[in-house]
């Protein structure tokens, strides 16, 4: 049930209201589903609403509020439903991305640790250095810099994927929460 309709429902006079949504929807002839429940429930606490106009409409055209029009009502006029099912596996998800940006992170440490000890080799290696143990010195350092970027470029793309996946799980954790 969404938020909207839940709050509602937590009132002095809602069983008032429970009942009335039951009466119109055997009036309207529609089944008394939880979906259709909760549209009913919302258009007659909000009788000047959007909802509670279409419905109007709907019943004045002789339409009837078939399973499929309900769906269709609810999509439009009803907060968007995160299902457990789904919640779990968005964790589940995240969870993943978390542990493996740990490790990403772990390697980078220890890339970045060697990264530090090769620099300070250097540092001897330059004060009696000839040519070839430069360049060698010149090659390593190279070598050990370009790992260390492209460390940093996955922890960077995991950290984006991540943070989308936190963006798109709190947007949906919002929509879910959100009054329309």
């Amino acid at each position: 049930m969404s938020s909207s309709v839940d709050m509602i429902l937590r009132r002095p006079s809602s069983y008032e209201l429970a009942a009335r949504a039951l009466v119109e929807m055997r009036r309207c002839k529609v089944w008394p589903t939880s979906t259709n429940f909760e549209l009913w429930t919302k258009a007659l606490s909000e009788p000047a609403g959007a909802l509670a106009t279409e419905i109007n409409r709907l019943m004045t055209l002789g339409e009837p509020i078939t399973e499929a029009k309900s769906a269709d009502l609810a999509k439009v006029y009803l907060a968007p439903r995160i299902s457990g099912d789904d919640l779990h596996a968005a964790s589940d998800k995240l969870v993943q991305q978390i542990d493996a940006i740990g490790r990403t992170m772990a390697g980078a440490q220890k890339e970045h640790a060697d990264y530090g000890r090769a620099l300070a080799g250097a540092t001897e290696v330059l004060s009696t250095a000839d040519p070839l143990t430069l360049a060698n010195l010149i090659k390593t350092l190279t070598e050990a810099t370009r790992l260390i970027q492209t460390q940093n470029a996955v922890l960077e793309r995991q950290l984006k994927d991540s943070t989308s996946q936190v963006r798109n799980l709190q947007q949906n954790l919002e929509a879910s929460d959100a009054t329309p």
